[in-house]
């Protein structure tokens, strides 16, 4: 998680989301990777060793149950986007957008002359193109 923390909130002006939210599914407990609670937005960080092939139903299902009944939509990233600053860049600007679609205006692009957030323009930010 260090990775997302450091390589996209915390450049890109994300606000921190909550680390490891405990969610009730049907007769056991979940935790979200990350929670931004304002958007019920959910961000999992899948590694290869926490998220085998034959788990990842398991994670799919967790997925549909969160977006059916608790209204939770996810954001499902693995190590790839996380690697480079480029990727942590376009890892960014989907958060990003997912808060100004919901209406809130957070997130800027990062000292990276090709930041992927510089492209951004949503709901909630009128009159900040020029600077993003």
């Amino acid at each position: 998680m260090a990775g997302y923390t450091n390589g996209v909130e915390d450049p890109h002006g994300i606000p921190p989301g909550l680390h490891q939210f405990r969610v009730n599914h049907e007769t056991a407990s979940a935790y979200l990777d990350i929670f931004y609670v304002s958007i019920r937005l959910c961000v999992e960080l899948d590694g290869t060793a926490a998220h085998p092939q034959d788990e990842q139903w398991r994670d799919k299902n967790r997925d549909n149950w969160n977006l059916v009944y608790e209204k939770i939509q996810t954001l499902r990233f693995g190590v790839p986007h996380v690697r480079t600053p480029e990727d942590c860049c376009k890892t960014a600007a989907m958060v990003v957008k997912m808060h100004r679609d919901a209406g809130e205006c957070i997130g800027h692009p990062c000292s990276r002359p090709g930041c992927a957030v510089r492209l951004l323009d949503g709901p909630g930010c009128a009159g900040t193109a020029a600077t993003i």
